[in-house]
């Protein structure tokens, strides 16, 4: 039997959104060629690992620190460190969990988990491979210094998921080796009829997202409303396929709803929803079980989200070859949209200017063919998983 390299992974989110199908399904496409063990929360992923057969230790939790754009600590935020503290002790017992184990290499999926990095450096001597997935805070000032600081010292390689992640870097004055692994999606079924989703007569545009007001949850309401009620538009419906993002009733999802740190996104929207009679229109569909399902059944979707950033559902979209609409600052340069051509960008928190890209792929189902079509073929190009499992096997085989 074939000795394989043990590899640590430390995931930082216990639901199955974005990062947590994009690591999924990255691990799926090496799983033959190194032996994998995760490092996870308590949380809904552990149902799925089970599903996927993956080797797995759940703690409590894992102590974070961010310093991204959307999530880096100012006013009450710096209260949400009382529950990174929390989780100290539970970070720390992991290592000692794991103690038994030898690993070639650790990867590490959020910088966020920097504390954790420099926990299992110490203790493990083992390469740390650090995954960056959101764009960094540009301000400098102490905390950039001590990221900069932990970056040089404790990280062996950086791994980006894209140049706009890698150039908010630069703050960093990072002297470790980076490389930008796009995520990637195992292609499951590449003859997805694109006929058929225009067989209806009425076009349905979708979010795939948790309810977080920074994915956009409110312009895409807002661009919605004004479509129905202002533009009178025919033949259209609004979907969302997501949920609050922890349990609003529970005793933690009062104490953040009491200090402002989350708001009841799902109960604002219902509020909204009723208040403007947008029922037959602007549909709640709850949390997606099977994607695959949802993908075929939908013609354009929307990332809207403050993040200057696109997420893993426009990936998965084209696919199926369905146009996606996102929110960026950079408007005329991404990875992973081609604006114009494998859909259309539009400014951040702007849901007029969403509104306006929606109307004109509703009305033009030639043009949304065509870029459905340019979708899958940039996807094909650049985020198959076979090149991008390759490029981390490369990058492993430096350390092991």
């Amino acid at each position: 039997m074939k000795n394989l390299p043990k590899v640590l992974f430390i995931h930082h989110c216990r639901h199955s959104g974005g990062a947590s199908r994009s690591l999924l399904n990255f691990l799926n496409s090496i799983k033959e060629d190194i032996d994998i063990l995760l490092l996870i929360p308590k949380g809904q992923l552990e149902k799925t690992l089970k599903k996927e057969n993956l080797n797995f230790l759940s703690i409590l939790g894992l102590t974070q620190f961010d310093n991204s754009e959307v999530g880096h600590y100012k006013g009450k935020r710096w209260l949400i460190l009382i529950r990174e503290f929390s989780f100290l002790f539970a970070s720390i017992f992991s290592v000692f969990k794991l103690r038994k184990y030898k690993f070639s290499a650790i990867h590490v999926n959020e910088m966020s988990l920097i504390i954790v990095a420099i926990f299992f450096k110490i203790f493990f001597s083992s390469p740390i491979l650090m995954h960056v997935r959101t764009v960094q805070n540009q301000r400098k000032n102490l905390r950039s210094s001590i990221f900069s600081f932990f970056l040089n010292k404790y990280v062996d390689q950086i791994i980006c998921i894209d140049q706009t992640v890698l150039r908010s870097l630069s703050i960093y004055n990072l002297k470790v080796p980076t490389e930008i692994i796009r995520n990637s999606h195992v292609i499951e079924n590449s003859n997805y009829d694109l006929e058929n989703s225009f067989k209806n007569k009425t076009t349905r545009v979708a979010m795939v997202s948790n309810f977080i007001t920074y994915k956009g949850i409110f312009d895409f309401y807002e661009a919605s409303l004004f479509l129905i009620k202002n533009k009178k538009l025919k033949n259209i419906e609004f979907h969302i396929f997501g949920d609050n993002y922890r349990n609003m009733e529970s005793m933690k999802g009062r104490f953040f709803q009491f200090f402002g740190f989350q708001r009841n996104i799902k109960l604002d929207l219902i509020k909204r929803i009723n208040q403007d009679s947008m029922k037959s229109h602007f549909l709640l569909k709850g949390h997606a079980e099977n994607l695959d399902q949802v993908y075929k059944n939908i013609d354009i979707l929307c990332f809207p989200s403050h993040l200057n950033a696109v997420g893993r559902p426009v990936i998965e979209a084209s696919l199926y070859k369905i146009p996606s609409i996102v929110s960026l600052r950079d408007i005329e340069e991404n990875d992973y949209i081609v604006n114009k051509i494998t859909g259309i960008i539009v400014k951040e928190k702007d849901y007029l200017h969403l509104s306006k890209a929606i109307q004109e792929l509703h009305e033009n189902k030639e043009k949304r063919i065509e870029m459905g079509i340019s979708a899958f073929t940039h996807f094909q190009k650049n985020f198959s998983h076979m090149m991008n499992s390759q490029k981390f096997l490369n990058i492993l085989r430096l350390y092991c």
